[in-house]
Formats: C-alpha cells, sequence, structure tokens
C-alpha cells in the first residue's frame, strides 16, 4: 500500500475507549471490529457480524506470552459463540474481526486472507501463534487476488491503529536513512521508523554477551537466536528484519552489551544518529 495521506474513523459503539468499536478508512470497501471478550454480549445481534470474515483472537497464556490466534468464518456471530464456549480458548480477551461492506468477501476470499494473515503472524514471529493447521492459500483469479491483497493490506495498516502490532509493517527503506552499527563480529544495518527502530535482514549480531548486559536483552537476544526461529536468524545473521523499540536496545542485542543506540548507530559519513536526529532538531 502506498504511503498516502488517509482518514481513518474510529467508532465507540458503546461510547467508552475500552468498549467495541469499529475502524474504517475513508474509500475502502472493508471495516473492523475490535471486541473485548467481556462486550460480547453486546454485538451478537448485529447483521454485519453475521457475513464471511477473517478474525484475531488475542490475549496472553498462563506464562504471560501474547497469544494470537488466525481464523476465518463464513458467520463471525456464530464462530465467536463458539470460541467463547470453547474451554480451550480461555486465553483470548479480544477479538479483532474485518469484514466487507459490500459483501464482496466469500468464502474463497476469507480462507486465502486467513492463509497468508496465519503465515505473516508465524513468519514475524512477535507472538505465540494459537491456531489450527496451516493451509495453502484459496485459488483466486488474478482479479480477486489483487483485491484480496489490496484487503489485506489494509488490515495491516489498521492493526497498529488499534493497538496490535504483530504484523509486519512495510519498512520505508531509503539510503538517505540507513544506519550502521559495528563490534568485534557485528556488523548491523538499522533504520528508524514510525514502528520503532528496524535491524535489517543480513546484519550479523555478535555472538557473545557481556555480563552485564541487561536480562531483558539478553532474554531477547535467546528468543530471536534460539534454534526455533531458523526463519529469523542463521549463524548470527538475520534472514528477515527485526523490529526493537528503541535505537539502544537495537544496538544491545547486536553487540551482546549495554549500548547507547543514539551514539552506537551512525551513517555512512560517520555521524552518530544523536548528531543528526537530535542536535539539528
Amino acid at each position: 500500500m502506498e504511503a498516502n495521506p488517509k482518514t481513518i474513523k474510529i467508532f465507540l459503539l458503546d461510547g467508552k475507549p475500552t468498549g467495541p468499536r469499529t475502524v474504517e478508512v475513508t474509500g475502502w470497501t472493508g471495516k473492523g471490529f475490535v471486541i473485548p471478550r467481556n462486550n460480547l454480549s453486546d454485538v451478537l445481534r448485529r447483521d454485519d457480524l453475521q457475513v464471511p470474515c477473517v478474525y484475531f483472537l488475542t490475549g496472553e497464556s498462563e506464562d504471560g506470552e501474547f497469544v494470537v490466534y488466525v481464523g476465518e468464518s463464513e458467520n463471525f456471530i456464530e464462530r465467536i459463540q463458539y470460541h467463547n464456549r470453547d474451554p480451550k480458548k480461555d486465553y483470548w480477551n479480544t477479538a479483532i474481526c474485518f469484514v466487507s461492506k459490500d459483501e464482496t468477501l466469500n468464502k474463497a476470499y476469507v480462507k486465502y486472507l486467513e492463509s497468508i494473515l496465519y503465515s505473516e503472524v508465524r513468519k514475524v514471529g512477535r507472538v505465540k501463534v494459537e491456531s489450527g493447521k496451516e493451509s495453502n492459500p484459496a485459488r483466486l483469479s488474478e482479479s480477486d487476488l489483487a483485491d484480496a491483497n489490496d484487503f489485506a493490506s489494509y488490515i495491516r495498516l489498521l492493526l497498529p491503529v488499534v493497538g496490535f502490532t504483530f504484523l509486519k509493517a512495510p519498512v520505508e527503506n531509503t539510503k538517505e536513512d540507513v544506519w550502521y552499527c559495528k563490534g568485534k563480529d557485528a556488523s548491523a544495518k538499522g533504520m528508524p521508523t514510525s514502528e520503532g527502530f528496524v535491524v535489517l535482514k543480513g546484519s550479523v549480531i555478535q555472538r557473545s554477551e557481556a555480563n552485564a548486559l541487561h536480562d531483558y536483552v539478553r532474554l531477547l537476544r535467546k528468543k530471536v537466536l534460539g534454534s526455533e526461529n531458523a526463519g529469523i536468524v542463521d549463524n548470527f545473521t538475520l534472514i528477515e528484519d527485526e523490529v526493537f523499540g528503541s535505537p539502544s536496545t537495537a544496538a544491545a542485542f547486536i553487540l551482546g552489551r549495554s549500548a547507547n543506540g543514539w551514539t552506537s548507530w551512525k551513517n555512512k559519513d560517520g555521524k552518530t544518529l544523536d548528531e543528526v536526529k537530535r542536535q539539528n532538531n
């Protein structure tokens, strides 16, 4: 999706910011619903939710890990009532559902959307995925495929707006805004974005860790560098972009020691992020 200005409308269905709400983009035929589990009964009679949809259930596992379930249905109301009764789905506390206002979504569309979004959540690896077996995308005609991918791009746009970042936002990779962080055995490229500081694929991570490395970064390195994440890192080299909350966390992750990201990241001219981004503002 092109990075053009857009008008996003959020409507509070019960007038409360923590209650059920809808989210729309001007000119888009889709519509999103964010439904807290304790408000589920408030939406069960809505006709506009008894339609084909792709949806996410979000919550926390018993060990505090953020969990996402990706699903599709020809009738969201029927499916969410089933999930609400299912003891295996006790973890979820919020449902996010996307439907079409012009009834263009059908079974093939939503199965395709479920498949590609499920794969994307797993590939990004920011959350634990609680879902059924991965399926192949439904076959769509060339025009339908273009429409479905466009619908998916709006879902990626809107999820962060309502507070969910388990799908990867596109990185606007421009040569002018690439930064470099180097250590004894580390060499990384990164860039600041609206979502956080992105360390780009191909970056080489320091193998060793300093004893004084913060526990949070140590656990983060363990999670990303673990053998179960072969799709993210290979031989201490990232093969996918990784997003961090700040330049300092990104630098500490790369260098394996405490680091000030504002001075550790430098541009091609050797100027620090601090010199260019903060001192010149």
